[in-house]
């Protein structure tokens, strides 16, 4: 039969060309700065787009229809031919061509290089393709094998003279026979297959024999290499080969999964020397001799789906390589045993086994791959071999390690991108060799760690970090019996040498409730962060040598006052957050700091540290000046209900509120000014007595749950699993409120209204993830300032109480989820001449009743009947045709009309009038009801009024 180029039943659309097309290595838009679309053109049925790698190059993009006509097919009965030969054009003439997008130049020849991520979908099938030698690249199979579809079931042909690629046998290999790429299916076949791969075959690729639908055997030749992800298909019954795979070096993921072959095999399948797989129940393994390497996902849950997570495992002496996601997934993995033997740890090996608590790297492993370890949650201790040379990105991310990483090289190891991830490094002490801390200290992925030592020593009690510059850091208690008095002595001796204590380490006596009172010579010179937190501490004494606080680290103490000495440079934020705290002191000569009224801020008074919970006063007017409100400065205090403080002015210098700063105040009312840029996580989080909030037109940036509420919530809320960066600071300080939240919280939400002057908060490209209001249930009053130019996503997600919504003239975009759920609007009223974008047009009014009145300026209604998302609306009318007051002798106050209702901007004091004189309405109210359309008047705030409901 002769080979024909399929036709497509239908033309593609050229928005979802566009869409596809930013799949491949090619863009929308040609060249930096350019908006001319991509050239996209269709020629006998198939559509291309033109690449980045020459101007009259284009790949072949699409071919995708549910049925596929050959040319040939009868013309009288339209029957199609049992079987299709497609040869993709190597050239296509620029007058053959329908152009779908872009310009294409007249009398030109383009050149098909490419073969993207195309897609042919056919219930048909094809007995070959045949690849044009112009073809360099193909970046997906897919358009030659569709699982739920047609495919290529006999052969894959590749014209001469292609550099790239050749067909052996129907198979599709690299132009130098090295790798085999793909398979056709076979399915049209009826007996058992045998395939046979030509010798310097060294590579099967991923996904090489997936889809082949034929029980087959393969023979493979002793050149073999290679194995790739998920390479065979669940026919696979046999693999043979003449030496044993003795020279097979990898496995891929996945390569053998559900195979018949895997069927058959004993509890650890083997390909040459390496493990593929586990089949056994035992929880507790111990692989076998003879193991050399394990492969790529061997025992991961992931890639063997009726395999339990195993419990521990212990590897043989001769293992020397461990593979890519080897064991990843086994969740309650508790213990690894690494033989000496081992050379290197693949990437991502052990990733997710998170009840592992030890890992122990022996000195003989020199790769420790990307990944590797990451999310191993609760690691405890750390040691890695002298051998290590090559540390990968991320090998120990996300573990909150808090105890002691000891590395035996002296050279420190390579290190990729965040290799201990964010929160190891401030908390965790790293021991080295004596004498290397410099190098360590200096180099990239361990200068990050802020205790470095080259020794560990118990000593009364006590847990020391010794240093070769013969100082000591206080590591933590050692003891099993609790400590009422807390003395750190001034020196420690170890092997002879004796050391100055300097330093109080990170965490060192967090949560040691039983600790009343602590001594500290006045060699120290560091409190670390969280050092004292939650302790039973109700004063302290802190010596004159100090020079820097940790963040929290008398957090959650008894302290009733604290003096801060001339020599303390640094202080962290949180540090003084104790909920009995009445003043604070800074000694004479401090250059860092000054106290003012017993309230702490820098020494220029450009940042407001920690205002005391404990201070007493019912209202407080932060200086002119300050432009920094620092994190938990006025958080509440909650545990006893201490804080008495209800109104705090802030000045029109501030520029920032950090995070956690006004956490469960006791504040009824907030006016934030219109110099502030940036409001952090959780600032105004639980202020339950909060009323009224006023946002100034130059926010920017806010934070997580920054004005959010949960009155129900036994702990604090955020810093979990569901925050998008949880910082571990917060996350202690959150711990340190969680007892007293509830208790805070429990006299229900206030807040009512919200008056939204920022211009363009949040507009910055980057995700939200919820509504800043989230658990607010009684907002009910909403004003958008004159100049807001952008609604942020999810601002006003859920607000079910909120009845009517008035969008400015102002407003240009609107985020997405911004008013979803609002499931109690009634009215809709925007004074935008051309409709806001709505930057998610389906979610932003998602689940509002879309026939409630849509109210838009005159001669607008067509706009936003055509405009995205706004053409979801039912009941359009234009300002001005609906009921109410039609005309007025001047501005009266009122806010809009609900039939003969008319509901003012604010409660105030009203007199009503007919034009007969009769008193229609007289009091103090926000809403007066007409009896009827006509002519009144009112006064109103020693003002009269007339005017026209129609």
């Amino acid at each position: 039969m002769r080979a024909k180029h399929l036709i497509l039943a239908a033309v593609l659309s050229v928005t979802a060309l566009c869409a596809h097309a930013q799949n491949g290595d090619y863009n929308e838009e040609q060249g930096e700065g350019s908006s001319e679309p991509a050239l996209t053109f269709e020629y006998e049925g198939m559509t291309f787009v033109q690449t980045e790698g020459g101007e009259r190059n284009v790949a072949l993009f699409r071919m995708e229809e549910s049925y596929l006509w050959a040319a040939e097919s009868d013309p009288e009965t339209g029957e199609m031919p049992e079987e299709v030969d497609w040869v993709i054009p190597g050239s296509i003439n620029a007058a053959d061509v329908n152009v779908l997008s872009g310009e294409i130049e007249e009398g030109a020849t383009y050149t098909v290089t490419e073969i993207a991520d195309c897609q042919f979908i056919s219930d048909y099938g094809i007995r070959s393709v045949t690849i044009p030698k112009s073809v360099t690249k193909i970046s997906s199979f897919d358009f030659m094998n569709q699982t739920w579809g047609a495919n290529v079931y006999e052969a894959i042909n590749v014209e001469a003279g292609n550099t790239a690629y050749k067909s052996v046998d129907g198979l599709l290999f690299t132009a130098d026979g090295k790798e085999v790429l793909f398979t056709p299916t076979f399915n049209r076949r009826t007996e058992q297959i045998r395939i046979e791969l030509p010798d310097g075959t060294e590579s099967i690729g991923d996904r090489a024999f997936e889809n082949v639908r034929m029980i087959y055997t393969v023979v493979v030749p002793p050149s073999l290499r290679e194995i790739g992800n998920g390479a065979f298909s669940t026919q696979l019954v046999s693999i043979e080969s003449n030496d044993g795979l003795a020279g097979l070096e990898s496995v891929g993921a996945g390569a053998l999964a559900e195979t018949r072959w895997m069927e058959k095999e004993g509890e650890f399948p083997m390909l040459g020397s390496i493990l593929v797989g586990y089949k056994g129940t035992e929880r507790n393994v111990t692989i076998p001799d003879g193991v050399k390497k394990i492969g790529d996902g061997a025992l991961a849950l992931d890639y063997n789906l009726n395999m339990t997570s195993i419990e521990s495992v212990k590897m043989p002496e001769g293992l020397t390589h461990i593979g890519a996601e080897a064991f990843a997934s086994n969740w309650d993995m508790k213990e690894i045993t690494l033989p000496e033997s081992l050379k290197e740890i693949g990437e991502w090996a052990f990733r997710g086994c998170q009840n592992l608590t030890a890992i122990d790297i022996p000195d003989g492993v020199e790769l420790i791959g990307e990944g590797a370890f990451a999310r191993c949650y609760y690691v405890e201790s750390l040691t890695i071999g002298s051998g290590v040379d090559s540390i990968g990105d991320y090998a120990f991310s996300e573990i909150e390690m808090e105890g002691v990483i000891t590395v035996e090289a002296t050279e420190p190891p390579r290190c990729g991108d965040n290799t201990f991830g964010r929160y190891t490094p401030g908390y965790a002490t790293l021991v080295v060799p004596a004498g290397s801390e410099e190098a360590y200290r200096t180099a990239r992925g361990w200068k990050e760690f802020e205790s470095i030592a080259s020794g560990i020593t118990e000593q009364n009690g006590l847990i020391y970090a010794l240093s070769d510059d013969g100082t000591a850091m206080v590591k933590g208690f050692a003891g099993d019996e609790p400590i009422t008095d807390l003395t750190i002595p001034e020196k420690v001796t170890y092997s002879e040498k004796e050391y100055t204590v300097t330093e109080i380490g990170v965490n060192a006596f967090i949560d040691m409730e039983t600790i009343v009172s602590v001594t500290m010579p006045g060699t120290i010179e560091k409190i670390g962060a969280y050092a004292f937190t939650t302790t039973g501490i109700s004063e302290v004494t802190l010596p004159e040598n100090l020079k820097e606080i940790g963040e929290i680290a008398f957090g959650g103490t008894h302290l009733r006052t604290v003096e801060i000495p001339a020599g303390v440079e640094k202080i962290g934020y949180g540090a003084l957050y104790c909920e009995e705290l009445e003043s604070v002191s800074v000694a004479e000569g401090n250059a860092a700091y000054k106290a003012v009224d017993g309230v702490l801020y820098t020494a220029d008074g450009l940042k407001l540290m920690q205002y005391p919970c404990a201070k007493g006063e019912k209202s407080y007017a932060v200086p002119e000046g300050v432009e920094m409100i620092m994190d938990a400065a006025f958080a509440g205090g909650i545990m006893d209900g201490k804080s008495a403080l209800e109104e705090v002015t802030l000045p029109q210098s501030l520029k920032v509120i950090g995070s956690v700063a006004f956490i469960y105040a006791n504040l009824r009312e907030v006016t934030i000014p219109d110099g502030v840029d940036s409001i952090g996580d959780q600032a105004f989080y639980g202020c339950a007595e909060l009323e009224k909030l006023t946002i100034g037109k130059g926010l920017r940036r806010f934070g997580y749950d920054v004005f959010s509420y949960d009155g129900d919530d036994d702990d604090v809320v955020g810093g979990g699993e569901d925050e998008p960066h949880p910082d571990p600071g917060m996350m202690v300080m959150r711990k340190i409120m969680a007892s007293g939240a509830k208790a805070a919280t429990s006299t229900g939400d206030k807040l009512t209204t919200v008056v939204w002057n920022a211009v363009r908060a949040n507009d910055l490209g980057e995700d939200s993830y919820d509504s800043p209001f989230y658990g607010r249930e009684a907002i009910t009053d909403v004003t958008f300032g004159e100049e807001v130019e952008y609604i942020p996503a999810y601002l006003l997600a859920d607000q079910m109480e909120l009845k009517r919504i008035r969008i400015p003239a102002s407003v240009e975009k609107i985020g997405g989820s911004a008013f979803s759920y609002c499931l109690g609007l009634e009215e809709i009223r925007v004074e935008a001449v051309e409709p806001p974008l709505l930057e998610d047009t389906y979610d932003v009014f998602y689940e509002v009743d879309k026939s409630i009145p849509l109210i838009v300026p005159e001669g607008t209604v067509e706009k936003y009947r055509e405009a995205e998302g706004w053409r979801e609306f039912l009941n359009y009318i234009e300002a001005g045709d609906e009921t109410g007051v039609e005309s007025a002798e001047a501005d009266i106050p009122a806010y809009y009309t609900e039939g003969l209702t008319l509901i003012m901007d604010s409660e105030r004091d009203v007199e009503v009038f007919s034009t007969a004189g009769t008193l229609v309405y007289s009091g103090r109210t926000q809403t007066v009801t007409l009896p009827q359309a006509g002519v009144y008047v009112m006064r109103c705030d020693g003002e009269t009024y007339k005017f026209v409901v129609k």
